[in-house]
């Protein structure tokens, strides 16, 4: 990277796949002409276990992804179809409503007992149905008015496990599923797994995919 700094080159970049964030910075990078590549954070975890490093806080991930990068030369990242950044714009919206439906209902559970409560929790779960009911079907119609999308839409529904909730949402997340050679790495570029690390000052778990999450909502 310092080297194509200091001869103007273009820069090759890499980074983990890590939402909004990572990908308007892959955009800005790849729109001033840099190369830019982003990987499965869980292939970089495979890499730096293999080579029994640790990889727990940003300085020594930051080292581990630029050794990937210079080593394992991952394929270069081309920015969506615009109806698939739509799409992913409109599906990750949906996300956030399911969540926050799961956690209005654990709260119903969770022992509250002032009645004013339970009803304002109860009156915003309706209204997070109403509008996740309301997004699914705005993203049905994008679905549908791109044969494309509606072919990998198909193709997704088609494997266990998968429904058309969690297809939208990978449709979202995923580049173009043809680059695929077989299901299993369609799932494994889908899957995040959570694992502690540092990052900054404090501890946390690994933040799990879009993908990921969806899996638990067919």
């Amino acid at each position: 990277m310092l080297q194509g700094k200091k001869t103007n080159q273009p820069l090759r970049t890499c980074m983990e796949a890590t939402g909004r964030y990572g990908d308007e910075l892959a955009y800005y990078l790849y729109e001033i002409g840099h190369a830019v590549s982003i990987v499965n954070p869980l292939r970089i975890r495979k890499y730096t276990d293999s080579k029994l490093a640790r990889n727990d806080t940003d300085l020594i991930a930051a080292k581990a992804i630029a050794d990937f990068c210079r080593t394992q030369e991952p394929p270069l990242w081309e920015p969506p179809a615009p109806e698939i950044r739509v799409l992913k714009e409109i599906t990750r919206r949906l996300n956030t409503l399911i969540e926050e439906q799961t956690r209005e209902k654990n709260r119903l559970t969770s022992g509250i007992s002032n009645p004013i409560v339970i009803a304002s929790i109860k009156e915003n779960i309706a209204f997070l149905i109403q509008q996740i009911a309301l997004l699914e079907a705005e993203i049905q119609d994008h679905i549908d008015q791109h044969p494309a999308l509606k072919r990998d839409q198909d193709l997704l529904v088609s494997i266990t496990g998968i429904g058309k909730k969690t297809a939208m949402i990978i449709l979202g997340e995923l580049p173009d599923i043809n680059r695929f050679e077989n299901v299993g790495q369609v799932v494994a570029y889908a899957g995040l797994s959570p694992k502690k690390h540092t990052s900054g000052t404090s501890v946390n778990k690994k933040t799990k995919s879009y993908c990921h999450k969806s899996c638990h909502t067919p």
